[in-house]
């Protein structure tokens, strides 16, 4: 077993940021389980720009997490649609491919945009750690 994989003993459900709607209100991707290395710490980071910025969580994990997705701490089958950790309207409609979730980025309620990605291989180049930062 990695290194990698030994540090990953948490679990976070991931929504990937898919564009804008007609309104230019942000979409996501159906919520994903992932497990990671979920720490509480702040760090400054910067953006591609190069302006710095705070975050409050470090994620390290095998897969990739994408800047604007969206992270909650916690396993999926723990995330209650009826919970204060969704802001807003819960559920906007559903579908013939299921529920329809409506999730917007809030520190307050758990759930935290990712700002920044990065990734750093192993000597041998055969796995890479993903660090991201929301």
């Amino acid at each position: 077993m990695s290194l990698i994989t030994r540090v990953q003993k948490q679990f976070l459900v991931y929504w990937a940021y898919t564009g804008a709607d007609l309104f230019g209100q942000p979409t996501y991707g159906t919520p994903i389980q992932m497990s990671c290395r979920w720490d509480d710490a702040i760090k400054q980071v910067f953006l591609d720009d190069g302006s710095p910025v705070f975050s409050k969580i470090e994620i390290i994990s095998k897969n990739r997490l994408e800047p604007k997705g969206l992270v909650w701490k916690g396993k999926l089958a723990n995330f209650s649609l009826s919970s204060t950790n969704i802001v807003g309207q819960a559920i906007v409609g559903s579908s013939s491919v299921g529920v329809v979730y409506d999730v917007r980025a809030s520190v307050a309620e758990g759930v935290y945009e990712v700002i920044m990605v990065s990734s750093t291989p192993n000597i041998r180049n055969t796995e890479v750690l993903y660090e991201a930062c929301a």
